[in-house]
């Protein structure tokens, strides 16, 4: 690590790769002005294929049904209980390692796109009470010309 350029660096170059191995080939790096290709360069490390293989694999939901389900005496057989809210719950809450640390994994992505409805809906319904309320303090603070 001590000749590894800055993070912000390897992901600049993490960015690039796949660019310019299109238009510059994969030699691109020989093609950079200023030696920045080169060894020691600043674009001259290469990353590996995919950096997942250095992280810690995280528990998915699938994982930790099955993990549930083991404990059960009837873990053969379909239990109602399987796919219930408390596991649900305790998978998102009390298990410390889950696949919704990591932003690309499915589970999560379906997570984001359930907390965004939400607080689109959220915003919807209070935008127009908070609205008034400020048109209310406006007219109270400023007059009734200041809001049209």
């Amino acid at each position: 690590l001590e000749g590894c350029p800055p993070a912000l660096v390897l992901h600049a170059i993490n960015i690039l790769e796949p660019i310019l191995t299109v238009f510059l080939g994969p030699q691109w790096r020989n093609r950079m002005p200023f030696g920045l290709g080169v060894d020691g360069g600043l674009l001259s490390h290469e990353l590996p294929e995919s950096v997942q293989k250095y992280f810690p694999t995280l528990l998915s939901y699938s994982d930790f049904l099955m993990s549930n389900a083991k404990g059960n005496a009837n873990a053969g057989n379909y239990n109602y209980n399987y796919y219930s809210l408390s596991n649900l719950y305790k998978y998102l809450f009390k298990t410390p390692n889950t696949a919704l640390g990591d932003v690309t994994s499915t589970e999560s992505l379906i997570a984001l796109t359930i907390l965004v409805l939400l607080l689109r809906c959220f915003k919807r319904n209070t935008h127009p009470i908070f609205c008034s309320i400020g048109k209310r303090l406006a007219i109270q603070t400023h007059g009734e010309k200041w809001v049209k």
